[in-house]
């Protein structure tokens, strides 16, 4: 096979993976928007107009919500948690209440441990945000970032203690931190 015959091949055969807008099909960014689908319980990659349609949280029946942008510091008092881990996130749901998790190298381990009674859970719209806990810090975000954050440390971790997991979770907290200082600015 003559190397322009194999190009050819590679050509019909390759595959370019996408994010696409899971609601009508657009090539979307990296950075793309999503909306949660409440009656499966989970998020849509969506672009910016399909995400608009849902941000009135009657529209289409209210089974798709679009996921916010809000990004806000929160301090909170650790002696009311009972959570064994210095990291964790709650989401709350309209259908279940507030749950916590623990991400980990083996994805979000749901806690079986009583939530506490932060002010700020009760300020989450549900099925849409989180709150990211380290230490003594919240942050309230959009429930995509929580889910980020279980994906980058189940990606960094290596061996029993985790390796760079938790340089990588050090990224993620600053990040969050300037993102939430964009907000408040």
């Amino acid at each position: 096979m003559t190397g322009l015959l194999r190009l050819r091949a590679f050509a019909r055969t390759a595959v370019i993976e996408h994010d696409v807008c899971e609601l009508c099909g657009v090539v979307l960014s990296a950075d793309h928007d999503h909306v949660a689908d409440v009656e499966h319980g989970v998020l849509r990659c969506a672009c910016q107009p399909c995400r608009l349609l849902f941000e009135d949280r009657g529209a289409g029946g209210g089974k798709l919500q679009a996921v916010p942008s809000r990004y806000a510091r929160i301090a909170i008092d650790r002696d009311g948690s009972a959570s064994p881990v210095d990291v964790c996130f709650y989401i709350a749901s309209s259908r279940y209440g507030i749950a916590g998790f623990y991400p980990g190298p083996g994805g979000a381990i749901g806690s079986e441990l009583p939530v506490p009674d932060w002010p700020a859970l009760r300020r989450l719209q549900p099925d849409v945000e989180a709150l990211i806990v380290r230490g003594g810090t919240a942050f309230i975000t959009p429930v995509s970032a929580a889910y980020e954050l279980t994906g980058l440390i189940r990606g960094a971790w290596t061996g029993f203690t985790g390796g760079d997991a938790m340089r990588v979770v050090d990224q993620f907290f600053d990040r969050l931190g300037r993102l939430a200082q964009e907000v408040m600015a």
